[in-house]
């Protein structure tokens, strides 16, 4: 029996989660350092300032996650009562921005596998949300398209239910 199998490729086919981690890292000891505020109370400040913008139109645009670093960081000066560091806002979205110049390689044993379907006669599609550019990207680096075929791939902004 031949399949069509689907596949995501952030945090299944590839580890990305792992480069997002040490960007907030290295913002809250950054902002922590800047501030004397806690790291863990800037982690969490941020990531509810990003999550909450998933749910917009462009959530999953390719600024969005370096822009909730510079949101953070304006955030908690005016909190804090002082003006706006426009450099310490410039160098945390380069900070989050960093994310997106990572390799994001396979996990062990994918290529592997991904060739065992193929080789069984199974169709593969890979459907995955985010930037069009940054998506397209990782699936050039590793060579994704040796598995799923152009008319296979698919990038969408966000994931439906219809999707």
């Amino acid at each position: 029996m031949k399949l069509d199998l689907i596949f995501d490729l952030d945090d299944t086919l590839s580890d990305c989660g792992i480069y997002y981690r040490n960007q907030q890292k290295e913002f809250a000891a950054f902002q922590s350092q800047r501030t004397g505020l806690p790291e863990e109370l800037i982690y969490t400040l941020r990531e509810n300032i990003d999550v909450t913008f998933t749910s917009t139109p462009d959530g999953f645009s390719r600024v969005r996650f370096p822009r909730s670093f510079a949101s953070t960081s304006a955030t908690i000066d005016i909190m804090l009562g002082n003006p706006v560091d426009e450099n310490a806002a410039e160098q945390s979205f380069l900070l989050g921005d960093e994310v997106f110049n990572a390799m994001y390689p396979l996990r062990d044993g994918v290529e592997h596998m991904l060739e065992a379907y193929v080789n069984n006669g199974h169709r593969l599609f890979l459907l995955t949300k985010g930037d069009y550019e940054v998506q397209i990207r990782k699936v050039a680096l590793n060579g994704l398209r040796q598995w799923f075929d152009n008319d296979r791939i698919y990038i969408v902004a966000q994931k439906t239910a219809d999707d």
